[in-house]
């Protein structure tokens, strides 16, 4: 498998060299670098990738995930936050945006990103965060909207109506 993402990242460089604004072969080699655990070097052509083609939120997203990886916070959020003010009901951003909130110390700001997630697409990646800031803030003030939002995460993958996950 190395020796795959190594030609793959070959490949998209040899698009770069031939043509150096093709922000999707910036973006793609961003990828491979990533999966090869390159972070630093996933960033600089996250950099480059945003340089032509500023308005890209999947790539926002990568960026802020790669950032992540690195310990770099206020830098993610602020990827994550520039994906959805291109796109508000990006799921994926929005989650990223809340596990980075989780990450600083910031429950209560994530748990409203994990309900407009849920509220967009229930996700697993949601149902998780959102239960991790029900563990990290174990408030009764939010415990009805709490409620609501755990029924829907419990039932749904099961198909079962919300009357039914009383068991909480």
């Amino acid at each position: 498998e190395l020796g795959e993402l190594h030609e793959a990242a070959a490949c998209y460089e040899r698009v770069i060299a031939l043509d150096p604004k093709h922000a999707t072969a910036h973006y793609n080699l961003a990828n491979v670098l990533v999966t090869k655990r390159d972070f630093e070097a996933a960033i600089k052509s996250f950099e480059r990738t945003l340089a032509v083609q500023p308005n890209f939120p999947q790539a926002q997203l990568n960026f802020g995930t790669a950032l992540i990886e690195l310990g770099r916070f206020d830098e993610a959020l602020e990827k994550f936050n520039a994906a959805l003010f291109a796109n508000p009901d990006f799921v994926e951003a929005l989650q990223g945006r809340a596990l980075v909130l989780i990450l600083k110390g910031k429950p209560q700001e994530a748990l409203g990103t994990v309900g407009r997630a849920l509220d967009i697409r229930p996700t697993a990646d949601a149902k998780l965060l959102f239960v991790e800031c029900v563990k990290v803030l174990d408030s009764y003030p939010t415990a009805s909207w709490l409620a609501k939002h755990l029924i829907a995460a419990i039932s749904e993958p099961w198909g079962y109506p919300h009357e039914f996950a009383i068991f909480i």
